[in-house]
Order: structure tokens, then C-alpha cells, then sequence
């Protein structure tokens, strides 16, 4: 497991951040076999605004809204990725059981799944590919990103 800290002072930087992990993930072919990103961090720690940035750089022109209340959007990009957004908030606390079963499946070919609050479930946390952690500092925000080598190493390292 790949691991690094991105420090992030402005919404510019996670807009930055978000089109970096997009871009790496696109480069290094692994969109094209379906990826799992895990996003987890207090609330108001940047998970749903890093989610908005990086399906806008998925190439998906549609508005992103976080799907707290319906638990999963699904987007299209221009080029015919399927992005599914889920936010299991509504589920936190409660038996892994009652998660929806989809999410224990792999991700179909040319499918990016992104979770919010994934690490609500032992199960989920073992199947990321990607696993982003956001907090809250003095500074602004910090992303600590762990992952199997899909992007890490290929990012600049702050």
C-alpha cells in the first residue's frame, strides 16, 4: 500500500488535487478495469467538493450534487465512463448488512465507484483501490491518500 499527505489550504488546491487523481488514474489505464475510491473525514472535511471536482474531471459536463439522501448519482463522461457517487452518511452506525448489495460487487468495466464514508463498512475498506482520508487543520484541509500503487508515485509529493 502507497501512501502520501497533500496539503490542501483553498479549494483551488482540492479542484487541483481532484483533476490529479483523475488524470493519473486515466494515464495509468487503470479507469479502464473499474476502480473503487474510498473518501472518509469528518463532515466538512472536503469529501463531496473533491467528488464534484473529480468527476468534472472525468469529463462528466453534468452539475454533481452529493447523493446523501438517495445514497448513490450516477454520471456519464463525454468519452462514456460510468461514474457511480455514493454517500453512505445516512448509514453510518448502522449494520453492514443494511448496505446496498451492488456496492460489494466489482465495479463493471470503464466504471469509476466513488464512496463517500466508505470506511463505515471493514468489507468496503478492503475492496478500495484508492482510499483518501480528509481532516480538518489550522491550515485548511490534508488528504492522506493510500493506495495499490494506481496513483501514488505518479503524483507530484508535497
Amino acid at each position: 500500500m502507497h501512501e502520501r499527505l497533500v496539503v490542501l489550504s483553498s479549494e483551488s488546491e482540492t479542484e487541483n488535487f481532484a483533476t490529479e487523481i483523475a488524470q493519473s488514474l486515466r494515464t495509468h489505464g487503470a479507469l479502464t478495469g473499474g476502480v473503487i475510491i474510498g473518501l472518509s473525514g469528518e463532515l466538512g472535511a472536503g469529501k463531496t467538493t473533491f467528488a464534484r471536482y473529480f468527476i468534472k474531471a472525468l469529463g462528466c459536463k453534468l452539475p454533481v450534487s452529493s447523493p446523501t439522501y438517495v445514497l448513490q448519482h450516477e454520471y456519464e463522461s463525454e468519452s462514456g465512463l460510468l461514474i457511480e457517487h455514493w454517500d453512505l452518511y445516512r448509514l453510518k452506525g448502522k449494520s453492514e448488512d443494511l448496505l446496498p448489495a451492488e456496492l460489494f460487487d466489482p465495479p463493471p468495466e470503464e466504471c469509476v465507484r466513488l464512496i463517500e464514508w466508505f470506511d463505515i463498512s471493514v468489507t468496503l475498506s478492503e475492496e478500495a483501490d484508492v482510499m483518501i482520508q480528509f481532516s480538518i487543520t489550522e491550515s485548511g484541509r490534508e488528504a492522506r491518500v493510500k493506495d495499490r500503487g494506481l496513483v501514488s508515485g505518479h503524483l507530484d509529493t508535497d
